[in-house]
Formats: C-alpha cells, sequence, structure tokens
C-alpha cells in the first residue's frame, strides 16, 4: 500500500507541476474542470487541491489512475492551446 501511496503521490506532484505552465485564467479553467471532473470541492489553494485529488486518485482502481493521469494531462494540452 505504501508503494501505491508514494506513486499517487507523484502523480499528483505532476499533474501538479504541468498545471503551474498555464497563466492564470488558464489554470482557473483548468481547477475548475478538475474539480467538477473529480467532483471536490474547487479550492485556489494548491495544497488543498493537490490533497482532494490525492484521496480521489486513492479511490480509483489502478486502471482507472493511469487513465485519468492521461485525461488531466491532455486537458492541461488543451488549455494552454485554447488562450495561445
Amino acid at each position: 500500500m505504501a508503494i501505491i501511496a508514494a506513486i499517487i503521490s507523484q502523480i499528483v506532484i505532476w499533474i501538479a507541476s504541468e498545471a503551474l505552465v498555464l497563466n492564470d485564467d488558464q489554470r482557473k479553467g483548468f481547477t475548475a474542470w478538475l474539480a467538477s471532473h473529480c467532483k471536490i470541492e474547487h479550492t485556489s489553494a494548491n495544497n488543498d487541491l493537490t490533497t482532494c485529488l490525492s484521496g480521489w486518485f486513492e479511490s480509483l482502481p489502478a486502471d482507472k489512475v493511469i487513465y485519468e493521469l492521461s485525461l488531466f494531462l491532455t486537458e492541461i494540452s488543451w488549455w494552454q492551446k485554447k488562450s495561445s
């Protein structure tokens, strides 16, 4: 279980670091989408969001974690292109 928690922690860090390349408007749009998609409370505090996201990922089966990671990275890319 500790290995899975460590992997999820790295996934959440990865998503958060990728989201940091977004400008403020893009990041707001992405975090709003993320909160809606994951059914977690929308927050602007990065720590709160990563904590919620970690818990959400931990509730998923392993194959769904990989799918969701891919979806999130695709969504970040979409937001980058949207306002470019």
